[in-house]
């Protein structure tokens, strides 16, 4: 490295994290407007009331979660939910394990999903591409996931299998 590049390489290191900030105070800020309100509650009671088995309980789950991952911060994302999704989970007979593994799959869905994943803008950030067409490049390894997601959540074998 030589040193008149040091400047440029302070710049672009300061530039990064600017493009990503305001939308993490953004979720930071919808995180708190959500626990005011008390969103997360008032989904587990419907979550609770819809689901009859623990299938349509995780097929709910696995519309809820991602959607958070998408446009929360990934630490309010993660502890929005945590206390009331899992026990209500875990109420229709599926494991706390579980519960966990997909919570974290569904995480990584979520902040690589568009319009607002949180991974998916630092991406952009990164490697100089429009948004359009790094979404564009993203839909098939969305896909991929969700059908990995799909495996882990309804086929309990393999989504325990590192747990036994």
């Amino acid at each position: 490295m030589k040193l008149e590049r040091i400047p440029k390489i302070i710049l672009d290191s300061a530039i990064a994290p600017s493009v990503i900030m305001p939308i993490m105070a953004t979720g930071i800020a919808f995180s708190h407007v959500l626990t005011g309100e008390q969103i997360p509650q008032k989904i587990a009671e419907v979550l609770l009331s819809i689901a009859t088995n623990k299938y349509t309980a995780l097929f709910l789950f696995n519309i809820i979660v991602p959607i958070a991952g998408c446009f929360l911060q990934s630490s309010a994302a993660i502890a929005l939910p945590t206390p009331i999704l899992p026990p209500a989970m875990q109420k229709n007979g599926i494991s706390p394990y579980l519960v966990g593994i997909i919570f974290i799959v569904n995480m990584g869905i979520g902040m690589i999903t568009p319009p607002a994943g949180s991974c998916l803008c630092a991406a952009c950030n990164i490697s100089n591409l429009k948004f359009e067409k790094l979404v564009e490049a993203i839909v098939p390894h969305i896909i991929v996931l969700l059908a990995a997601l799909m495996t882990v959540t309804y086929i309990e074998p393999i989504g325990m299998f590192l747990i036994r």
